[in-house]
């Protein structure tokens, strides 16, 4: 819908905008001090644009910010992204191995 397509359109922004590198040290962001709460808030919005590898590499970068255990929402977000990246490669494992077979008896 509207909201998804701005999602994915506000999140390329952000992303192209956090790898750019600025002359100025106030205005430059790095990814590497992001907050935990802003790992995650990246991770939500790589799942709106079903971009489920940065949702991943950004769960991961926020569970390694935080000292302690993680709460739900974390766990949830961790687990929404790595499943939808295996899903992903097993679904084009899958293609793959079927065009292999239909080579093989052809």
């Amino acid at each position: 819908g509207i909201n998804a397509e701005y999602g994915k359109q506000w999140y390329q922004r952000r992303v192209r905008g956090t790898h750019t590198v600025s002359t100025s040290s106030t205005l430059s962001v790095s990814l590497a001090v992001m907050s935990r709460s802003n790992h995650v808030q990246m991770a939500k919005l790589a799942e709106q644009a079903e971009r489920y590898s940065d949702m991943a590499v950004e769960m991961r970068k926020a569970i390694e910010a935080c000292s302690g255990s993680i709460g739900e929402e974390e766990r949830n977000l961790f687990s929404v992204a790595y499943k939808n990246v295996v899903g992903q490669r097993r679904s084009s494992w899958r293609t793959m191995s079927g065009i292999e077979k239909k080579l093989e008896e052809s």
